[in-house]
């Protein structure tokens, strides 16, 4: 019996993704950052979706996003025990006239620590649909290095 050749002819999901991104912030002097995240840099931007501060997507369909950083307080330092810090993944259907967050994420720890920040999200988007990371209370910190462990990240892909 003679087996079939798989070309990858005819894939759908994430092997025939029209879009998919991951960009990180860089900083001249490594510190604190909050509010409307601005990438810097781009490891790769299939589709050219984004622009530094959103993803624009380009057709309709279900896209799942995440955010990588550190979190910290206004000077970089660590994060205060019992200190409350949040962020969002954030959407606008308006060409970025209006932001509306579509998960809340918060976390709070005992001790005082620089948090990790890992959080995914699903969007079912409508094509020109904008999509941003705002860092609504306490900071993230963002380095000097392009090194991947030590850089904000924020990753996507159409499914």
């Amino acid at each position: 019996m003679a087996l079939s050749k798989i070309d990858g002819s005819g894939l759908t999901g994430i092997g025939a993704a029209e879009c998919s991104f991951s960009i990180y912030r860089v900083q001249a002097t490594a510190g604190a950052v909050n509010g409307v995240i601005d990438f810097t840099n781009t490891d790769f931007d299939v589709g050219s979706d984004t622009n530094g501060t959103y993803f624009l997507a380009p057709s309709n369909g279900k896209y799942w996003f995440n955010f990588v950083g550190t979190g910290c307080n206004s000077s970089g330092s660590a994060v205060a025990a019992n200190t409350a810090c949040t962020f969002s993944f954030e959407v606008s259907t308006d060409n970025g006239s209006t932001w509306t967050p579509k998960n809340r994420y918060y976390w709070q720890i005992a001790a005082s620590s620089y948090p990790t920040i890992n959080e995914s999200i699903i969007l079912n988007l409508n094509q020109n649909d904008r999509v941003r990371v705002n860092v609504t209370s306490q900071y993230v910190y963002c380095y000097t290095s392009t090194d991947p462990e030590k850089t904000v990240h924020f990753y996507g892909t159409k499914l």
